[in-house]
């Protein structure tokens, strides 16, 4: 994906205008401004939408402690990103603090049911993929 996103930019299209939208979800919210950097580095547009449907992916299921830390690090990436994009990222940092507070014992179990069958399907694990994501949901 990487290689064609670059190659795409790279080319001569004069009627293409090539933008990335991102759902901001439970499992990439921790480490979402890695994806901002990357996509900075190589001049490409994005907006950041944040994940509702299904519930069992929105931030809102994460302790506050999760989306604290999230919501810092967008903070701290709008002081680097290109000025037209620092109010929509400190909006996405303030939704994410204002995410109504569905963490429970229910809800975190029905994730960790959801990411098994999920990481089954892919062959991978939460552990190795997340991890910390994962010592956020332990505490």
């Amino acid at each position: 994906m990487s290689e064609n996103l670059q190659k795409l930019l790279l080319g001569r299209f004069d009627r293409i205008n090539i933008s990335v939208i991102i759902v901001v979800q439970v499992y990439n919210v921790l480490n979402i401004t890695d994806l901002l950097r990357w996509l900075n580095s190589i001049a490409c547009d994005y907006t950041m939408e944040l994940a509702i449907d299904p519930a069992i992916l929105s931030v809102a299921i994460l302790p506050d402690a999760a989306k604290a830390t999230a919501a810092r690090r967008l903070e701290r990436f709008a002081s680097e990103c290109r000025l037209e994009k620092r109010r929509h990222v400190l909006a996405i940092a303030e939704m994410i603090k204002a995410t109504p507070k569905f963490c429970s014992v229910t809800n975190l179990l029905t994730f960790k049911r959801f990411t098994e069958a999920l990481d089954s399907s892919r062959r991978q694990r939460l552990d190795d993929v997340c991890p910390e994501l994962l010592q956020y949901l332990s505490e």
